[in-house]
């Protein structure tokens, strides 16, 4: 196997392990691609990436975009990289950039595909309730997740998690999945094939994905609740106050749907079904509580 030069692509926490994964392969890291710092915290501090805080912490070659501009298409074909690595960068990498590569552009994405194309496929897949997840690992074309494929693994949790637990995981195991890949690249073993079947798509989740449904059943409840926590995270209205939870477990208590109680010291939330059991809340305006403490509040603020 020789090594190969690279250049990475990523952005958010759920990146940090296919970077690091590199950083201590047989491969050169030639540069790295961030988004630009933002503004984070109550005080808005203009804050790095946690993948361009990675790449300053290891002195690695690092250039910050919102878009691929003449200056990074020129960087990029100065350096001559034999391949592209992305995993969750924050925008389509143009057919022209894609070209630069000899080996193109591989992207790490949290479906099956064709299944669940687009933003957020690992979420989708735990909001309709999927047993199995998947990783994919595949060279990247102009149309959006459409590339042929590399490999595939499947993953069973062993209990219900969150989709940011789930991608914490799987962010893990995917980054090693990642580096066989590259590995098979440079080597000549690697064979890719087309992606078959009809696409579906995975939009990115937005306030309105967390809000919960009264015809929803607890289990549709549980599933919708473990795909938006952490972010945007799971919410109803109380008074005309949002009301995160952060919490939840299913439970065999029957409610009327919405209908909020206290059954033996726990606090549950009525749905189509069996309620909830609610653990923690985040209030609008309010620190997160005990669920219990909130209804005992809520019940003196009557």
């Amino acid at each position: 196997m020789k090594s190969v030069k690279v250049v990475f692509a990523g952005t958010p926490n759920v990146a940090l392990p296919s970077l690091s994964a590199l950083v201590d392969s047989a491969h050169e890291i030639v540069q790295v691609i961030s988004m630009p710092d933002a503004p984070l915290g109550r005080n808005r501090v203009m804050t790095p990436s946690p993948v361009s805080q990675m790449a300053l912490d290891l002195a690695l070659p690092l250039t910050r975009i919102r878009t691929f501009d003449g200056d990074t298409r020129e960087l990029l074909t100065r350096i001559q990289p034999d391949i592209g690595i992305v995993v969750a960068f924050g925008a389509l990498i143009p057919e022209d950039v894609l070209a630069i590569p000899a080996h193109g552009w591989l992207n790490l994405h949290f479906s099956r595909l064709p299944d669940l194309r687009g933003a957020a496929p690992l979420q989708r897949a735990v909001m309709r309730g999927d047993q199995d997840l998947y990783t994919t690992v595949f060279r990247l074309v102009p149309a959006l997740d459409a590339g042929p494929i590399l490999s595939i693994e499947k993953h069973t949790p062993p209990s219900p998690a969150t989709a940011s637990e789930l991608l914490s995981t799987l962010a893990h195991t995917g980054a090693r999945q990642l580096l066989d890949a590259l590995d098979r690249i440079s080597d000549g073993s690697a064979r890719f094939q087309n992606q078959e079947g009809a696409p579906t798509y995975a939009a990115k989740l937005s306030l309105d994905d967390g809000r919960f449904r009264f015809d929803e059943t607890g289990k549709q409840s549980f599933s919708r609740f473990r795909a938006v926590t952490s972010e945007p995270g799971f919410w109803f209205l109380d008074r005309d106050i949002r009301v995160k939870i952060l919490d939840a477990h299913p439970s065999t208590i029957e409610l009327q749907p919405g209908e909020l109680a206290v059954v033996g010291g726990r606090t549950y939330l009525g749905t189509a079904t069996t309620a909830l059991h609610i653990e923690r809340v985040h209030p609008a305006g309010k620190k997160p509580m005990n669920a219990g403490d909130w209804m005992r509040g809520r019940q003196l603020s009557e």
